[in-house]
C-alpha cells in the first residue's frame, strides 16, 4: 500500500492497494479492506476497470460486515464505473438477481440489426451526422496531402485486394481506414458496418468493441459488430456434440484468435481455438483421429471440434462450472484445480487468487465475452455475468 502513499500516479497504485485489500479480506479485517479499496477511487486518474474492480470488492466487504445498503451502493456503482467490465456485470447480475445463464443451445438466425438505435446512440454524444466529412488518409496507402482519397476509394482499394486473393494486405487497408479515422466517429461507423458485411471479423471485432467502449449507452445492436456469429454452422454443430453453449464456443474464439483460422502463437498454440501439439496429439488420441497432423489446426472445421472437445473435458472435470473449466483450458486442469481449491470453490475469489497474470486476463476475457454475446443477441436484457456455484451449475452439460 505504500506505493500508493509514495506515488499515487504510479501504474502500479492501483493494482498495490487491491492487493492489499484483498489480503485484509482473506484475513477477515473488513474494515482495512474498506479503507485500501476505497483509496483506489481517490487516485488522481482511476481506470474505470479499476473503479469498477475497487466498487465491486466494497460491495463484498460491506455485505461481510452486515452493512446491506453501503453494499448496495457500491455495487451500483461497479456496474456504472463500466458495464462491459467483468466486475461491473458481476454486480449487475446480483442487482437483478440473476443467479445463472440462459440455457442456449442454438445460434440465432443472423439478421440485420438495428441500426436506427445504433444511429440513435451515435448522434446523442457525436451529433447529426455530417452531409460531408474530409477524413484523413489511410497509412497504408501513398496518397499526398492534395490527393488524399476519401474512405470509400479506400474501402474501393480495400476490396479489390480481398478479391484478388490477397486478404492480408486488404485487412491491413480496412484496418488503416478505421485506425485513421477513429476521431470522425459517423466516418468509422459506416465503414465498420460496410466492412463487416464482408466478412472481416479480424479486422472489424476489436475496432467494434473500442468503438462501444468510447461512450456509455452503446446499444446491443452495434455489439453484434464486435461479437459476431463467425463460423456460425461449425460452432453451434461442436457445441452442440460436447454440450454447452455455442456463445461460449465463439466466446473462446475471440479470445483466442480473434476469429483467425491462421492465427499462430507462444507454445505453437494453432488456429481458432488455439490448441498446442502436446494436448493436440492428446486429443487426436481420444477422437480416433490417427492421422492427424498439427497443420490440420488451421482448418476451421478442425480448429473448433478439438477445441470445443478440450473445453468440455474441463468443463466436466470441474462440474460445469465456468471460472475454473475456462481456466483448465489455458493453464491446464490441476493448475486451475488448485486455485479452485484455494480460492474455496468461490468463483470471484477464484479469478483473484489465480496467480497467473496472462491466465487471469484470460478467463476475465472469455466470461465477458460470453456475457456479451448473450447480451448482443437478446438473450439477456443487460449485460450480466451470473456465476452461481450452488447445486445449479451455470452451464447445462446435457
Amino acid at each position: 500500500a505504500r506505493v500508493s502513499e509514495v506515488n499515487p500516479g504510479h501504474f502500479e497504485a492501483a493494482e498495490s492497494l487491491f492487493r492489499a485489500g484483498f489480503l485484509a479480506y482473506n484475513l477477515g479485517r473488513y474494515d482495512d479492506s474498506l479503507t485500501y479499496w476505497n483509496a483506489i477511487i481517490q487516485l488522481p486518474v482511476p481506470g474505470s476497470a479499476d473503479k469498477s474492480r475497487a466498487n465491486y470488492w466494497l460491495a463484498a466487504a460491506s455485505a461481510a460486515i452486515g452493512d446491506a445498503d453501503s453494499a448496495a451502493v457500491y455495487r451500483n456503482a461497479a456496474a456504472q464505473a463500466d458495464p462491459f467490465d467483468y466486475y461491473g456485470m458481476r454486480a449487475e447480475s446480483q442487482m437483478d438477481g440473476v443467479a445463472r445463464f440462459p440455457s442456449i443451445s442454438a445460434l440465432p438466425t443472423e439478421g440485420a440489426p438495428n441500426w436506427t438505435a445504433v444511429e440513435t446512440w451515435l448522434k446523442s454524444w457525436a451529433g447529426p451526422e455530417p452531409a460531408s466529412a474530409t477524413p484523413k488518409p489511410a497509412a497504408s496507402g501513398s496518397p499526398t496531402a492534395t490527393t488524399a482519397p476519401s474512405p470509400d476509394d479506400l474501402y474501393a482499394r480495400g476490396l479489390e485486394l480481398l478479391n484478388a486473393g490477397f486478404t492480408d494486405l486488404a485487412d491491413q487497408q480496412f484496418r488503416a481506414i478505421l485506425d485513421d479515422n477513429s476521431d470522425s466517429p459517423w466516418v468509422e461507423y459506416r465503414m465498420l458496418r460496410q466492412i463487416s458485411a464482408l466478412d472481416r471479423p479480424t479486422v472489424t471485432a476489436p475496432a467494434a468493441e473500442q468503438f462501444a467502449n468510447s461512450h456509455a449507452g452503446a446499444p446491443p445492436e452495434l455489439l453484434q459488430i464486435a461479437f459476431p456469429l463467425a463460423y456460425s454452422n461449425l460452432a453451434q454443430k461442436e457445441a452442440a456434440d460436447n454440450g454447452f453453449s455455442p456463445f461460449l464456443l465463439l466466446a473462446l474464439v475471440r479470445q483466442e484468435s480473434t476469429y483467425d483460422p491462421g492465427a499462430t502463437a507462444g507454445a505453437n498454440d494453432t488456429g481458432l481455438t488455439q490448441v498446442i501439439p502436446d494436448t493436440a496429439n492428446e486429443i487426436a488420441r481420444q477422437l480416433g483421429d490417427t492421422n492427424f497432423k498439427q497443420a490440420d489446426l488451421l482448418r476451421p472445421n478442425v480448429a473448433l471440434r478439438y477445441g470445443a472437445h478440450y473445453l468440455a473435458t474441463s468443463l466436466t472435470a470441474f462440474d460445469g462450472v465456468l471460472p475454473p473449466a475456462i481456466a483448465g483450458y489455458n493453464a491446464g486442469p490441476g493448475t486451475a484445480a488448485g486455485w479452485w481449491e484455494t480460492a474455496g470453490a468461490d468463483p470471484d475469489l477464484f479469478l483473484e487468487t489465480i496467480d497467473f497474470q496472462g491466465t487471469q486476463t484470460y478467463v476475465k476475457h472469455v466470461l465477458e465475452y460470453y456475457a456479451l454475446y448473450l447480451y448482443a443477441y437478446g438473450l439477456t436484457d443487460a449485460p450480466v455475468l451470473p456465476l452461481d456455484v450452488g447445486n445449479d451449475s451455470p452451464v447445462s452439460l446435457g
